[in-house]
């Protein structure tokens, strides 16, 4: 068959490896200038930014692709491990060392609670071996009619995955800092703690058998192993076309083609769609054809929440910064009220750090340590994101200067937020554009001569 994939996302580009390894003729389209979907990368001033996730925790699902087409993942893109997976510091000064070394989390755990939470962390962690059991056998299985999904409620009922994964580590735990620590991973796919299904306490599990990897020389590179993967076994690659419209056949009612926003029609007798679900059928699929999914129906879904980060270099290394750092202010639930529930900036709020550099050095020209620093639980670190542009001013680039970590932490702090609120608004105006966010390394970046505020040096930042 032809087909056409539209998005050279990982969605997009694992569809079109296995179809053209399948023997079809495949074409991708992609709209931006690079491969990678929500996965691109900035470039700027000598630092590499990855723009999308960071993290693999699944390396077997990246292995399928290489082996089903007669390749090996470790002759294009090679994959290291972390430790610790992720530094979680909170705000009375402590840090948890989050790794997969059991002796390691035990000591901790002790540390922290004085004794009294080792036995209830021994038998958290028994308790996911059924949840990761049971749920990674669901990994792959859509259920697309209702028998498929009454079939698994009986082991969905046996694990009580009617509890949420807050309520089901705090029967085991009794310290904040350790339920905090050991309950945020739904946070990493846009869910609740205190909402989402216990069933996502499999994460932990799965951290523990595969450990949390890097792909070195970040996740642009793992995106240009898949996209060379691609063309070796045959594929098509077209940048910078933007797909216009998905063509369907009004008598067989079945896809015939996309035509490109340059009038251009690429013909195929199978469609593939890696792009936003509701976009993708409100502005590419004719009305007429998805009777089912009108755009009133559109208009009712509920959306996760979006993401808003900031990148940004340094010129000099922070060795006691991890590659993975998650921050914790004060609250911890009602930050998280205010982000799913109530739907407002928060007073308090959390950030998550990526700091490549820690790993792989070539990312950062001369070796300088690129970071970057984003919204990973919600719209109230916005508000810290916003603010760090106006603080992440040149002091005079007589010696190149940026801001310490330490003042990326004190971000976190009642205090500080306290004062930022008023501002990220006026900064957020000037972030509606999608193309502004190169913009921001310059601000603080070698090349810059002057100490004038980041919000009135143009551009904004990304949104």
């Amino acid at each position: 068959m032809r087909c056409v994939v539209i998005g050279s996302g990982f969605g997009g580009l694992a569809a079109a490896i296995r179809l053209q390894a399948s023997g079809h003729q495949v074409t991708i389209v992609e709209k931006l200038d690079k491969a990678g979907g929500r996965a691109y990368v900035f470039q700027q001033d000598g630092f590499t930014f990855d723009a999308g996730p960071t993290i693999i925790t699944a390396p077997w699902v990246f292995d399928e692709l290489f082996t089903v087409s007669g390749k090996r993942r470790e002759d294009y893109v090679q994959f290291v491990p972390l430790d610790p997976f992720y530094n979680i510091r909170f705000e009375d000064g402590t840090v948890f060392h989050y790794n997969g070394d059991d002796e390691n989390q035990i000591s901790q755990v002790r540390a922290f609670s004085n004794g009294r939470d080792v036995d209830g962390y021994r038998r958290l962690l028994n308790s996911t071996r059924p949840i990761y059991d049971v749920g990674m056998a669901l990994l792959d299985k859509p259920f697309l009619t209702l028998w498929s999904f009454l079939k698994v409620i009986p082991d969905l009922v046996r694990l009580r995955a009617d509890r949420s994964v807050a309520a089901h580590v705090n029967r085991f735990l009794t310290d904040d800092r350790l339920r905090r620590a050991f309950s945020f991973h739904p946070l990493l796919v846009g869910g609740n703690p205190f909402n989402t299904s216990s069933v996502y306490t499999l994460i932990h599990r799965l951290e523990r058998e595969w450990g949390v990897l890097f792909c070195m020389g970040g996740t642009g590179a793992l995106v240009r192993g898949l996209l060379q993967l691609f063309e070796d076994i045959g594929g098509k690659v077209r940048l910078s076309s933007e797909v216009a419209e998905i063509e369907v056949d009004r008598a067989t009612k079945t896809t015939t083609g996309v035509r490109l926003v340059s009038g251009e029609r690429i013909a195929a007798d199978l469609v593939v769609c890696n792009g936003d679900v509701a976009e993708a059928y409100r502005r590419l699929v004719p009305a007429w054809a998805r009777p089912s999914t009108t755009d009133a129906r559109i208009k009712r879904y509920t959306y996760s929440m979006s993401l808003f980060v900031i990148y940004f270099g340094t010129d000099k290394v922070y060795p006691d910064t991890a590659h993975h750092e998650i921050i914790l202010g004060k609250g911890y639930k009602e930050l998280l009220e205010d982000v799913f529930d109530k739907k407002i900036l928060s007073d308090d709020f959390s950030l998550y750090l990526h700091r490549p550099t820690a790993t792989d050095p070539s990312l950062a020209y001369r070796t300088w340590a690129a970071a970057s620093i984003g919204k990973s639980w919600g719209s109230a670190t916005a508000i810290g994101s916003c603010s760090i542009s106006r603080i992440a001013t040149c002091r005079g680039c007589s010696r190149t200067s940026s801001p310490s970590v330490a003042s990326i932490r004190a971000t976190s702090s009642r205090r500080s937020t306290a004062t930022m609120a008023a501002r990220s608004a006026r900064s957020r105006r000037l972030c509606s554009r999608r193309t502004c966010g190169r913009t921001i390394a310059a601000r603080i970046s070698p090349t810059c001569t002057s100490a004038v505020p980041a919000r009135t040096r143009g551009r904004g930042c990304l949104a």
